[in-house]
């Protein structure tokens, strides 16, 4: 075996390994804590399981439309649903690696390699973050603002006191971007498209995410144990949801924002009458965290599948 190949196998081995690791983490933390406290996995009902598993998978549903869209504003022609569910959803598992920054890595080889032009593949992957992360702020701020300023503030005096090295990072990021886009004209030129397409956003595009949020802060909801329901607790949770996943998604280093999301939704949702106690409510995030990684891993699997199955018509022609 040639030694590229060897390095292929190795690093794809590596990957399993780390998202065995962190899927046997999560649930050791559910077992571990079960009988300790007064919150027990089989208090919520399996329809409350399948509900939030399928809210998920709806969700990644639109996160696939979302990357076709912002692929097709930059190269219309490569654009097709098809391959933006393999392209989104293969490159999901390197989050995991840990750090955010793998999974757009991984999507911008998986486009240059199907013949994507290296400025449209990163124009679009810009512009699809750049809109995720204004409708996760702006739906979360507006949702902070309306029913919890404190959880705002105190989410404001954490990051600029104990995480103020994150805005240090994304700084550096920021000035190396620059830096590199001024040498580098292929980057020169697609940052005036992308500056260009922001100007006139895509609102399928934006709707898409927006349905992104309302399907995974649902998702949170049916897994509490809520005897009625509130559209106003709904929304709540939606937003909060929205806020806590571009607090995750900006820390670049977090797996897949693990830790950073779970935090702010503890200190959110505890105000709310029907939440449980913290412990509890931790356990509960925790297992929407597995719920979330297993959804990740059966997308992933059926990317493969789609890809295997197109390939094949293709050589069949």
């Amino acid at each position: 075996m040639s030694g590229p190949r060897l390095k292929q196998k190795s690093m794809l081995l590596l990957k399993w390994i780390w998202l065995a690791l962190i899927l046997g983490c999560v649930t050791y933390l559910l077992i571990q804590h079960q009988d300790n406290s007064t919150f027990y996995l089989r208090e919520i009902d399996f329809v409350q399981f399948i509900a939030s598993l399928s809210l998920i998978a709806v969700s990644k549903f639109f996160m696939t439309y979302t990357a076709y869209r912002a692929l097709k504003n930059f190269d219309e022609h490569a654009a097709t649903l098809a391959f933006a569910f393999y392209a989104y959803n293969i490159s999901q598992l390197p989050k995991y690696i840990p750090g955010t920054l793998w999974q757009h890595a991984n999507r911008l080889i998986i486009y240059t390699r199907n013949g994507i032009n290296r400025r449209a593949a990163l124009s679009s992957i810009a512009y699809e973050n750049f809109w995720l992360l204004v409708t996760s702020f702006s739906l979360g701020l507006l949702t902070l603002v309306v029913f919890d300023q404190h959880l705002l503030f105190t989410t404001s005096e954490i990051v600029g006191s104990q995480w103020h090295w994150i805005w240090v990072v994304l700084g550096m990021f920021f000035l190396a971007g620059i830096v590199i886009a001024i040498r580098s004209p292929t980057l020169r030129v697609a940052g005036r498209n992308l500056i260009f397409r922001l100007i006139t956003p895509d609102y399928f595009l934006i709707g898409s995410l927006l349905a992104v949020w309302l399907c995974l802060g649902l998702s949170v909801y049916v897994l509490l144990n809520t005897q009625q329901l509130s559209i106003l607790s709904m929304f709540y949770v939606c937003g909060l949801f929205a806020f806590a996943y571009g607090c995750g998604f900006l820390v670049l280093i977090a797996p897949a924002g693990l830790g950073i999301r779970e935090g702010i939704l503890v200190m959110g949702l505890l105000p709310l009458a029907f939440s449980p106690a913290a412990l509890e409510l931790a356990l509960l995030l925790s297992l929407h965290r597995l719920l979330y990684l297993i959804t990740d891993v059966i997308f992933s699997g059926l990317a493969v599948l789609s890809q295997r199955r197109q390939d094949a018509v293709t050589a069949g022609q």
